[in-house]
């Protein structure tokens, strides 16, 4: 997969998005890595992601927990399709 690190901002806050996206070379496939900073989870010790590529699915996409506590999930997905998600 080519990097090419895209951090999307949102366009009402300027702040970065809980999520990034890296397209393959060819366009086809997109690699999506979903942050949670521990802030937004505090106390958390699981938080997995839930959306309409996983048909909403709580247990197929566990996110792992990083040394100062924020939770990270890399996920491989079809490109050119919009998807919705939730953490929880």
């Amino acid at each position: 997969m080519k990097k090419k690190h895209v951090h999307e901002a949102s366009p009402a806050t300027g702040r970065q998005t809980p999520m990034k996206r890296d397209y393959s070379g060819d366009k086809t496939r997109c690699r999506v890595t979903f942050r949670l900073p521990q802030a937004a989870a505090p106390g958390a010790t699981t938080v997995a992601v839930a959306g309409s590529f996983n048909d909403w699915s709580v247990d197929r996409h566990a996110m792992a927990q990083l040394a100062n506590g924020d939770f990270h999930l890399e996920l491989e997905l079809e490109a050119g399709r919009e998807h919705e998600f939730r953490f929880l």
